[in-house]
């Protein structure tokens, strides 16, 4: 039997002074007691407060003494079967028996015995022709039914009906790709790429170099060296640019030059019919020139005048390569004609920036390089290129958009000028591009520059023999 106190409402005395001594455990103090720790005393929530503490917080304010009975001591558990039993401090202030908590495991000194784990976490394995599932069950990770194979069950998975194709983690090379054995959806073995190799693939395995192999690292020119592992071991580091087609430094090649048949990349595009270019040198020429003002190494490269076509003009301005191109004007002018952005914008969509080409030319210097136009600056040559495993000319195929004009006052008996005059014609009537400005070849050359007018007035008659 104890003592209980228990709130029963504000601002009341405590009625039941007089139960001190019968009703709680601990006998009255020497000198007897306030009303106030009377309480203290009784009201177990106050065990480590003095009598003012448990005032000040509303603890002892107003009370009265009960009498409970505890049936156990405070922490003590006990088995009841396969379950759990624990000691509770009731609402009446009394220990009594909690309700039954399941033990998976079974139940021993009031204590869960939990199976051990007996997998690892999802992972999967057969029973007879059963997929089973590592899961939590029961406080522990036990082996569960998760599906049931008609075809019986392999490697926790169902199998196929049909055979696999290989050996489970096996690898073999297709090409340059790694493939590796994996079980399928349907648990069947099949190959599966793994990944692929830059230096190809052999028994299964990426190769990391080739005896003799050269590779750039930045500036630095390395040799594949085999052994018993085959490495990169440098060979020196360039000053321009590293080569690995030819096995050395740019600066050790010659210099590369604009001969016909050589490819370039497209840099940028002036206008229609003005373009700068640099060489592909693919390890066979140096593609750099040192610029003694600068003091370091460039690219070559080359201003071309397209050969067979006379483009409109069009307003320049500078950019960040410090180059001309066109800028949109709608003022026009000699240096500023119809359509002159148009076809400079066809030409960017034709040829984009990079874009691989092929030049050829018909006059040459005593190097075997194109030939300059008047101006001795810019170097004159058709630009093919390739679409679709099929090759183009440019100067015909901007002239069949009716954005530049045939250019036959410059045509030679050798030139592709006729090519260009049946486009031109198409062109025309189509009414495409310029030709859409005017019902006439001549109304559309009035509407140019006059030198334009002067060059190609007559553009309709040459080009009709040219076509013949």
């Amino acid at each position: 039997m104890k003592a209980a106190c228990r709130i029963v409402g504000i601002g009341m005395v405590c009625a039941v002074l007089a139960s001190w001594v019968s009703g709680c455990e601990e006998e009255q103090p020497a000198g007897g007691l306030t009303a106030i720790e009377m309480c203290f005393y009784a009201d177990e929530r106050c065990e480590e407060l003095s009598p003012e503490e448990c005032m000040s917080i509303g603890k002892c304010d107003v009370c009265a003494c009960n009498t409970c009975t505890d049936d156990c001591a405070a922490g003590q558990a006990i088995c009841s079967g396969n379950s759990v039993s624990r000691c509770t401090l009731g609402a009446d202030g009394c220990h009594h028996w909690g309700m039954l908590e399941a033990c998976p495991g079974g139940c021993a000194g009031g204590i869960c015995a939990g199976l051990p784990d007996a997998c690892t976490p999802n992972a999967k394995q057969c029973s007879g022709n059963i997929v089973q599932q590592c899961v939590l069950s029961g406080g522990s990770y036990q082996w569960v039914n998760a599906e049931t194979c008609p075809s019986g069950c392999a490697n926790g998975m169902c199998a196929s009906a049909v055979p696999g194709v290989c050996t489970p983690n096996a690898k073999q090379c297709s090409g340059n790709v790694v493939q590796q054995c994996k079980a399928g959806a349907d648990g069947s073995y099949q190959w599966v790429n793994a990944g692929e190799c830059p230096n190809g693939c052999e028994a299964g395995a990426c190769v990391v170099c080739r005896e003799g192999e050269y590779k750039c690292f930045g500036k630095t020119l390395k040799k594949c060296v085999s052994g018993a592992s085959a490495s990169w071991q440098t060979v020196k580091t360039c000053q321009a640019y590293c080569s690995a087609e030819s096995g050395g430094c740019t600066e050790d090649l010659p210099a590369c030059t604009m001969k016909p048949g050589s490819k370039f990349l497209i840099r940028q595009w002036t206008d229609g019919d003005t373009l700068w270019i640099v060489p592909k040198s693919e390890g066979k020429c140096n593609d750099q020139e040192y610029s003694a003002e600068d003091s370091k190494w460039k690219d070559i490269r080359f201003d071309v005048r397209v050969e067979g076509i006379d483009a409109p003009e069009c307003t320049k301005a500078q950019n960040s390569y410090y180059y001309y191109t066109c800028i949109q004007d709608t003022k026009y002018t000699n240096d500023n004609e119809r359509m002159g952005y148009d076809s400079w914008a066809k030409a960017m969509e034709m040829l984009p920036f990079k874009s691989e080409i092929i030049v050829s030319c018909e006059k040459t210097l005593s190097d075997g390089s194109c030939g300059y136009d008047a101006t001795r600056k810019r170097r004159l040559a058709y630009i093919g290129y390739e679409r679709d495993n099929a090759s183009y000319d440019f100067a015909t195929e901007l002239a069949r958009q009716g954005l530049a004009f045939a250019n036959v006052e410059f045509a030679s008996t050798t030139s592709k000028i006729g090519q260009i005059c049946s486009a031109q014609k198409e062109a025309i009537s189509a009414k495409r591009g310029l030709w859409g400005l005017s019902s006439s070849v001549n109304g559309v050359l009035n509407l140019m520059s006059k030198d334009k007018q002067k060059n190609l007035k007559n553009l309709e008659s040459r080009c009709n023999s040219l076509m013949k």
